[in-house]
C-alpha cells in the first residue's frame, strides 16, 4: 500500500497538470449541476407550448425585448405588416420560440438555407411537406427556399384559453433574395383587441378564395388550421381541391357558432 502511496506521489509530481484538473472539478460540477437545473420537464415544455394567454404574454414580451444590437444573435427581425408587427426568422433563430411565434400567428417569412433545422419543433406531416418539396429543388438545382405567411391571431374566452387558435397559409417557394427592410416592433396592445383578431382571421380567408380550379396550386399540407402550398405547372387536382374545402369549412364553422 506505501509502495502504491508513493508512486501516486511520484504521478503527480510528474504530471502537476492532471493534479489541476482533478482540482478544478469542484467548480465543473457545480457548473454542471446548473445545466441540469435548467433542462426543462415533458411537463413544462407541454405547458409552453400551450396556446392561452399568457404564453402569448410570454410571447410577446420575447419580442418586445428585439433590438437591432441583438439581431445577428437572435436571428430574427420585425416587420410591419397592416399595423401588425411580423417577424423574417433565419434559421439562427431559437427554435422554440419560432415555433412560439406561429402558434401565436407572430410570422410573416421563414427562411430555409441548408437543413430544416429551424422547423423541427412543427408537426412532424408540416415538416415532411416542407422536405419533399426541399428534396425536389435540390434535385434540379440546390436553392433556399421561403415560407411566407397570411394569418390570424389566436382568440381566447373569459378564461384566458385559446377559443380559436391562429389560422394560416403558407405559401412555399424558391426563396427570391431580397429582403424586407427592417421596422421598429410596433405597439402590441393590439394583440387583444377582439374586432382586430377577428379582420385577421378574416383575411386568411380571403386568401383560400383566391386559390380556384383554374389556379396552378399544390396543396401540400393541410391541418385544421394551417394549409402549406406551392405553385405547379398543372391546375389544381380535385383531391386538393377537397382538402382546400376542408380547409375552409372551419371558417364557415366558426360563423355558424
Amino acid at each position: 500500500m506505501e509502495e502504491a502511496k508513493e508512486s501516486f506521489r511520484e504521478y503527480e509530481a510528474l504530471h502537476p497538470e492532471q493534479t489541476l484538473k482533478r482540482v478544478d472539478k469542484g467548480p465543473i460540477q457545480t457548473q454542471r449541476t446548473g445545466i441540469i437545473r435548467n433542462i426543462p420537464t415533458r411537463a413544462e415544455i407541454k405547458e409552453k407550448k400551450r396556446v392561452c394567454r399568457s404564453n402569448l404574454t410570454e410571447t410577446l414580451n420575447i419580442v418586445l425585448n428585439w433590438t437591432e444590437e441583438k439581431r445577428a444573435i437572435l436571428g430574427y427581425y420585425p416587420i410591419a405588416k397592416e399595423q401588425l408587427t411580423k417577424l423574417v426568422i433565419f434559421p439562427e433563430a431559437s427554435l422554440s420560440d419560432t415555433y412560439q411565434f406561429f402558434q401565436y400567428g407572430l410570422i410573416d417569412t421563414i427562411l430555409i438555407f441548408n437543413d430544416l433545422k429551424i422547423i423541427s419543433e412543427f408537426p412532424a406531416g408540416f415538416i415532411d411537406a416542407i422536405k419533399r418539396f426541399k428534396n425536389m429543388i435540390d434535385n434540379v438545382n440546390p436553392r433556399d427556399i421561403s415560407l411566407k405567411f397570411t394569418n390570424s391571431q389566436p382568440i381566447f374566452n373569459e378564461e384566458e384559453e385559446c377559443l380559436v387558435p391562429a389560422h394560416q397559409v403558407i405559401f412555399m417557394s424558391v426563396f427570391p433574395g431580397n429582403f424586407q427592410p427592417i421596422d421598429q416592433v410596433q405597439d402590441l396592445t393590439i394583440y387583444s383587441h377582439e374586432g382586430r383578431l377577428a379582420s385577421t382571421l378574416a383575411r386568411v380567408f380571403e386568401r383560400t378564395q383566391k386559390i380556384t380550379r383554374e389556379s396552378h396550386t399544390r396543396i401540400n399540407y393541410k391541418s385544421r388550421n394551417t394549409l402549406l402550398v406551392s405553385s405547379k405547372r398543372n391546375e389544381i387536382e380535385e383531391r386538393e381541391m377537397r382538402l382546400l374545402v376542408e380547409f375552409e369549412s372551419a371558417f364557415y364553422n366558426l360563423l355558424d357558432s
